[in-house]
């Protein structure tokens, strides 16, 4: 039954959320909401499919996180819902349509190969690792996304409530980043005898988090309204996503 149904779960997401955007551009926010949400549906099926077909989750490469971000960032889409007037909900949901499409694109017009069974993914440790690392990236992009709307809302009172919606992801996304970075300490050492290694990819993690940290800890006295405070909470998660997932797509 999953055979048949599958060279559809990878097109579907794809075309809802063009069906979201469109919406959106419609000036119906609550209707592009709902149809970006049910993306959840088909990309949950397509991981449960690549598991059965593999035998483990879908951890690490292109095609893997492009699906695991796709699924986060759908899940908040459909579990925190941004309301802060209807010309920012509208801005929001086109941004989020836009995000859908660019992260579904890698995977979504190529089919899942078999692979053979990859050690990581027989340890624990490797598979929360990069389970929490997934969330992390969905809800940094999320919570960005949400904050950099707020830099663009028609008011004070919308900024605002973009920029606390947007911190709460963003948390989130901080408590999700840790625990993947403690999963990572036990596999280090289960793998090479030690909690840390002076190599690139710790060293990576380690200013991710200041990034994130950054965002978190901007005193408000430095800004004069709540657009720019927003715009500058928005940035640094931000572009701790896009170099990560331009990193699993290979660049």
């Amino acid at each position: 039954m999953m055979e048949l149904i599958a060279p559809y779960l990878y097109k579907l997401p794809l075309v809802l959320a063009v069906c979201g955007l469109v919406a959106s551009y419609a000036g119906k926010p609550a209707m592009a909401r709902w149809i970006l949400a049910a993306s959840v549906a088909p990309l949950l099926g397509l991981t449960v499919h690549v598991t059965m077909l593999r035998g483990y989750p879908p951890l690490h490469g292109g095609f893997e996180g492009s699906l695991s971000t796709a699924l986060v960032l759908s899940a908040c889409i459909l579990l925190f819902p941004v309301s802060n007037g209807r010309s920012s909900k509208a801005n929001i949901y086109t941004f989020l349509a836009l995000a859908l499409l660019l992260v579904l694109l890698p995977m979504a017009f190529t089919g899942v190969a078999p692979r053979p069974e990859e050690n990581m993914a027989a340890l624990v440790w490797a598979r929360l690792f990069f389970i929490f690392r997934s969330l992390s990236l969905g809800f940094l992009f999320f919570s960005s996304l949400v904050l950099l709307s707020g830099a663009l809302a028609p008011g004070q009172t919308g900024a605002n409530t973009a920029r606390i919606q947007g911190r709460n992801v963003l948390l989130l996304g901080v408590c999700s980043f840790l625990a993947s970075e403690v999963a990572g300490c036990y596999w280090c050492l289960l793998g090479w005898g030690d909690t840390w290694q002076w190599s690139g990819n710790f060293l990576r993690s380690t200013l991710f988090y200041l990034l994130i940290m950054l965002a978190c800890h901007l005193p408000a006295r430095w800004f004069s309204s709540y657009k720019p405070r927003a715009l500058a909470m928005g940035l640094p998660p931000l572009a701790v996503f896009l170099i990560i997932f331009l990193m699993n797509l290979g660049y």
